[in-house]
């Protein structure tokens, strides 16, 4: 019997076949392919992405894959009628890139931080976004469960609603995924199309 063991797809993948190298594996990915080739007869592989790893894993369709602790914690809230999923092992490495990212640190002017140093040692809460011409983009990083009676990302979500009506946004977009938050929150699903392009042969 092999091993389903799930590759995560984009930005970690070829992180993710550097790691496996230096482990001592020959992993090939065919960019017309859902499925490496491993050079290891008792692993199956299968390319998904890291926010639909923990899914896949509860399903049964994978018995194993690689993916964020926020995606696994992301998916656990949203089905608790599944049993918790089992944390193997960390393995620290991320995607590389030459992209560049400014960090904002926002407080009150009567706030008594005034810097990074100042929130040593406290909790806080972080989120993600991306803003296009009429649209924000939301991106709900992971959730710490010690700190979940607290609800940071409904206050978070909160905030980014208001910031895009005074910003003339039109649209709060909380991207794939079918968790119960966003229908809360008034979500409606939208078609996702996938086009795929492939290059005549003129030979």
């Amino acid at each position: 019997m092999k091993l389903r063991l799930g590759i995560p797809k984009g930005s970690l993948q070829d992180a993710t076949i550097q790691l496996f190298q230096r482990a001592g594996y020959i992993l090939r990915v065919d960019s017309r392919s859902y499925f490496p080739s491993i050079d290891d007869p008792e692993i199956e592989c299968m390319l998904i992405r890291a926010q639909e790893m923990a899914r896949y894993v509860a399903d049964g369709v994978l018995d194993a894959g690689l993916t964020g602790q926020d995606w696994i914690a992301e998916h656990e809230i949203g089905h608790p009628e599944q049993p918790p999923l089992a944390r193997i092992c960390d393995l620290i490495y991320a995607k590389q890139s030459f992209g560049k990212v400014r960090w904002v640190l926002a407080a009150p002017e009567d706030s008594p931080f005034k810097s990074a140093a100042d929130l040593n040692g406290k909790r806080i809460a972080t989120e993600i976004h991306f803003e296009t011409a009429g649209s924000l983009l939301y991106y709900n990083a992971g959730v710490d469960m010690d700190a979940k009676h607290l609800s940071p990302g409904v206050v978070q979500l909160e905030h980014l609603v208001r910031r895009a009506i005074d910003r003339g946004k039109c649209r709060v977009d909380l991207l794939r995924g079918n968790e119960p938050y966003k229908y809360e929150w008034g979500a409606v699903d939208e078609p996702i199309q996938r086009i795929l392009v492939r290059r005549r042969n003129n030979g």
